[in-house]
C-alpha cells in the first residue's frame, strides 16, 4: 500500500495506473486531416507572368482540375504545363496522376495583369474519403 493524493491509502498498482493515464493524456494527437491534403498559393499574381504553386499531399488524388480565372480579353502567350483549354477568361488544366510534392503552373500574358485580376479553383476527389473537394485560391 502507498499514499495517494491527499494522503489517502491506495494499492501501488492504482498509483501506477493513475500515472499511466496522466502520461497518455499528454501525448500529442496528430491532426485529423494532414494526409492527402491539397494546398495552393500564388507566387506571382500580377504582371505578365502568373505562377501558381500547388502542394499535393500523400496519398495524392487521381487527378486535379485547375481552373484559373483571368480578365476577359487577356491574351495568353505561354503556359507550362500546357492547359487543356483556354479562352473566355479561363485557363483549364487536367492533371492526371499528380505526384505528391510541389506542382507549379506558369502562365505568361501579352499584357501585364493588375493585382487581384487572377484567381483559381482546384477540384479533386479526396483520396481518403472519396468526396469532391473544391480549393479556392484568391
Amino acid at each position: 500500500m502507498g499514499k495517494g493524493v491527499c494522503g489517502a491509502v491506495m494499492p501501488v498498482w492504482m498509483g501506477a495506473l493513475f500515472s499511466l493515464v496522466a502520461l497518455t493524456s499528454l501525448v500529442a494527437v496528430p491532426a485529423a486531416r494532414a494526409e492527402g491534403e491539397i494546398t495552393a498559393r500564388y507566387l506571382a499574381a500580377q504582371g505578365r507572368e502568373i505562377v501558381l504553386e500547388i502542394q499535393v499531399g500523400t496519398p495524392a488524388p487521381g487527378s486535379l482540375i485547375v481552373i484559373q480565372r483571368t480578365p476577359r480579353g487577356s491574351s495568353l502567350q505561354k503556359a507550362v504545363p500546357l492547359p487543356k483549354q483556354s479562352g473566355r477568361g479561363e485557363i483549364k488544366w487536367l492533371i492526371r496522376q499528380p505526384s505528391p510534392g510541389t506542382l507549379t503552373l506558369r502562365t505568361t500574358f501579352a499584357e501585364p495583369l493588375s493585382p487581384g485580376a487572377v484567381s483559381a479553383v482546384i477540384r479533386c476527389k479526396d483520396p481518403l474519403t472519396g468526396k469532391m473537394l473544391t480549393i479556392k485560391v484568391p
